[in-house]
């Protein structure tokens, strides 16, 4: 074969592979201007939480295909690289022969020479036409891709996007020679709980605010008689409250409601519908020591037979957070048996800003049967009976609504003592319901403990209640 038809064919192959090689750079390019259609809809489309999985799947496949293609192009380039590098090394080598033969024919050579000079600007001319065609088409195919579907959703970029897109993206010669991959983020989907889990997280949290509210006082009281409970102290306490609890309520059968009351001045109509709770104060929220020597949280001056004394008052644990989380519920009142010298510098002490104590009823509020004995009549707060609670640690104070009462254990200075954290679960639960009295009759059954003749069969029948 003659050198001419050699480097002909050499020269056509050179300009079949150029040409693959701007097919395959042209649909490179076009390929990561669908991958930034497909993210960029990503990014403007975010899938619903509760896309199905059948969707998720589509895609998934969709992504495959895309991958196979790309790794497909991927090694249709790499063998024309190849096959393009050899091809011009040949060359090189033909050309060089053909510098080597210049001396001696370069007559014959030069035909030769201005052949493949002509031959190369056709080729040239040839490769800018097909860019034309490429560019051509490639505008046409991203027409029909903004006009199609990509990936399940429709695109809504415009032209000009698209060229910015393609001319920011357009990939070096040293991009080219690196695989590429297609790497679309997938959504995360969250895990919807099922109507079955549902009803059992609401199950145990119904079971745990009923275990909460249920704990309050008789739940403790039937713990330590039955001995589930065991804590020596706390157990002689509530053993010795609710001896004086079913004494005070015996008492206070014989003891006759006038029918005749007076309203405290005091008290305003509310300004905010709100249930009231009226909270008692010596040994309910604090303890006054009676000897100097034991440990208190502060000291006020108390005149007694014309000399002032230094008491002291220690405050039970929680009161105070006790008093502000209660007052974003209900209307506080503290109401004492106590004198107003007294009770108004512990009440000063335990609401110093006066924003959580709405009023306060002192000795002369209350109804005096005996010296120990001091019936606090719900009636003169003209407030609706049954939006009223009064927690109390003397049963006496409710003997006229005892459907209204609270019992409480007395507190004697135990820094244990967490009363108020079991009391303020119950009194949230409460307040929900419209009637607090029924709910106060099924949690403290006061009435049944008052109408039994014996304090064993009020403590079988609180069993007994429990027991259900």
């Amino acid at each position: 074969m003659k050198t001419n038809e050699k480097d002909e064919i050499l020269l056509s192959k050179i300009q079949t592979d150029t040409v693959q090689k701007e097919k395959l750079n042209q649909q490179n390019q076009e390929n990561h201007v669908i991958i930034s259609i497909l993210r960029s809809e990503q990014q403007t489309q975010m899938p619903s939480i509760q896309a199905s999985q059948s969707d998720f799947f589509i895609r998934q496949s969709q992504q495959e295909n895309i991958d196979s293609q790309l790794e497909n192009n991927k090694k249709f380039q790499e063998q024309s690289l190849s096959n393009i590098d050899g091809l011009l090394s040949k060359s090189h080598q033909l050309k060089n022969n053909t510098e080597l033969h210049k001396s001696s024919s370069f007559s014959q050579i030069f035909p030769l020479l201005d052949d493949n000079l002509t031959c190369i600007s056709q080729t040239s001319s040839f490769i800018s036409l097909e860019k034309q065609k490429l560019s051509i088409q490639t505008n046409k195919k991203i027409k029909k891709r903004k006009s199609s579907t990509v990936g399940g959703a429709k695109t809504q970029i415009s032209r000009k996007q698209i060229i910015i897109k393609c001319k920011t993206q357009r990939i070096s010669d040293k991009l080219i020679e690196q695989p590429t991959s297609i790497q679309i983020e997938q959504q995360e989907f969250v895990p919807v709980p099922s109507i079955e889990a549902i009803i059992h997280q609401e199950a145990i949290l119904n079971e745990n605010t009923l275990q909460l509210q249920n704990q309050y006082y008789m739940q403790n009281l039937i713990g330590y008689l039955m001995g589930t409970l065991k804590d020596n102290f706390m157990a002689q306490m509530y053993l010795n409250h609710f001896s004086q609890l079913y004494d005070n309520l015996q008492k206070s059968k014989l003891i006759v409601c006038p029918q005749e009351y007076t309203l405290s001045n005091q008290i305003q109509p509310q300004k905010k519908m709100q249930k009231t709770l009226i909270i008692d104060l010596d040994e309910t929220l604090v303890h006054c020591n009676e000897f100097s020597c034991l440990k208190s949280d502060f000291f006020i001056p108390v005149i007694f037979n014309e000399q002032i004394y230094q008491v002291g008052i220690s405050i039970r644990p929680y009161a105070q957070q006790f008093l502000r989380n209660m007052a974003k519920d209900y209307e506080i009142i503290i109401f004492t048996a106590s004198n107003p010298d007294y009770a108004n510098k512990i009440i000063d002490y335990l609401d110093p800003q006066h924003n959580l104590v709405s009023y306060r009823l002192f000795r002369d509020d209350c109804i005096q049967i005996s010296n120990n004995c001091h019936i606090k009549d719900l009636r003169i707060l003209n407030r609706n009976m049954k939006d009223i609670l009064l927690v109390d640690n003397s049963a006496y104070s409710f003997a006229f609504q005892v459907e209204n009462g609270i019992p409480i254990i007395p507190y004697l200075d135990d820094k244990n003592d967490k009363e108020l954290v079991h009391l303020q679960h119950y009194l949230q639960h409460v307040n929900q319901f419209d009637d607090v009295r029924n709910q106060n009759n099924k949690i403290f059954n006061l009435k049944t403990v008052q109408n039994c003749v014996s304090i064993v069969e009020a403590i079988k029948k609180l069993q007994a209640s429990f027991s259900k």
